[in-house]
C-alpha cells in the first residue's frame, strides 16, 4: 500500500505523509491519496471539513444515502452532515446505534440492514460512517455485505479513528469468543477527517489516538518523529495538567 500526498510521487511499499495543520476554516483541505490500484481513495483532512460540500464533491451522485452514527455523535454532527448530503442525494436517512464496544455485535449490525431494507436502498446507495472506530467498522462491514457490496465513506469523529480504523478497509464485528473475528476488507470511497469532535474527546481517547499516531510515524524514522513531537508538545502539556484518568473507565 502506498500513501502519498497529492504533490508527491511515492514509490515505496509503505510511506507516511506528514501534512501541515490547517490553521483556519478557509484554508484548502489537505489530501492524502491511498494507492491501491482500482481501490485507491483519498483522505481529506481539515477542520470542520465534514460539514463542507466540497469534501464530498468527488463522490458519485446517487438516489439514497444512509448515515450510520451513534447516540453520542448523532445530536452533535448528524444534522449538519444530512444538510450537506441533501444536495447530492434525493433521500438521506439516518440510523442511530447504541454507543460503545459492547454493541459491536450482530444484533447492532442488523439495525443497519433493517434501515437499508426498510428504505428500499439499492446497490448505488452510499453509507456514511459518522463516529469512532466502532461505527466505522460496523458500517464498513454492512457495506461489504449488503447486496454483496455497496460503497461507503468514513467520517471519523475521534482522533484514534482518524489515524487508525478509518484507513485500510478493516471492517467487522466482535464475537463472544474473539474481537473483530467476523468481518471483511472493504475499502471506502473516501475518508473525511474533519469532524471537530476529534479535539473534544476524553483525555484517555486522545492519548490512545496520539499513541497510535506515534507508532505510525516511527516507521518513517527519527526526523518525522521529532518534528511531530515538537508540534504535539502543547497537546501533551494540556493532558498532563488534567486530572489523571481512571483507566477502568474507558
Amino acid at each position: 500500500m502506498t500513501i502519498a500526498s497529492e504533490s508527491a510521487d511515492v514509490d515505496s511499499a509503505t510511506a507516511v505523509a506528514e501534512l501541515p495543520a490547517r490553521s483556519t476554516q478557509n484554508d484548502a483541505p489537505q489530501i492524502v491519496r491511498i494507492g491501491l490500484a482500482e481501490r485507491s481513495y483519498p483522505i481529506a483532512i481539515g477542520t470542520h471539513l465534514f460539514s463542507e460540500a466540497e469534501a464530498y464533491a468527488s463522490l458519485p451522485q446517487g438516489y439514497c444515502a444512509l448515515i450510520v452514527t451513534n447516540t453520542t455523535v448523532s445530536p452533535l454532527y448528524a444534522g449538519r452532515l444530512e444538510s450537506v448530503l441533501a444536495a447530492s442525494y434525493s433521500q438521506v436517512h439516518r440510523v442511530v446505534l447504541p454507543d460503545g464496544e459492547a454493541h459491536k455485535t450482530w444484533q447492532t449490525l442488523n439495525l443497519i440492514f433493517d434501515a437499508l431494507l426498510q428504505h428500499g436502498c439499492d446497490r448505488n446507495t452510499v453509507l456514511f460512517a459518522l463516529g469512532g472506530g466502532v461505527v466505522g467498522d460496523m458500517t464498513g462491514f454492512a457495506a461489504a455485505s449488503y447486496m454483496r457490496g455497496v460503497p461507503f465513506v468514513q467520517v471519523p469523529t475521534t482522533l484514534l479513528a482518524q489515524v487508525d480504523s478509518s484507513v485500510g478497509g478493516k471492517t467487522g464485528i466482535n464475537h463472544p469468543l474473539g474481537k473483530n473475528m467476523i468481518g471483511a476488507f472493504h475499502q471506502p470511497l473516501l475518508v473525511v477527517a474533519g469532524a471537530s469532535g476529534a479535539g473534544k474527546s476524553s483525555v484517555l481517547r486522545t492519548v490512545a489516538g496520539l499513541a497510535r499516531h506515534t507508532g505510525t510515524i516511527t516507521v518513517d524514522g527519527t526526523p518525522l518523529f521529532e518534528r511531530s513531537s515538537r508540534r504535539r508538545a502543547g497537546t501533551w502539556s494540556a493532558i498532563r495538567r488534567t486530572r489523571p484518568p481512571r483507566w477502568d473507565r474507558w
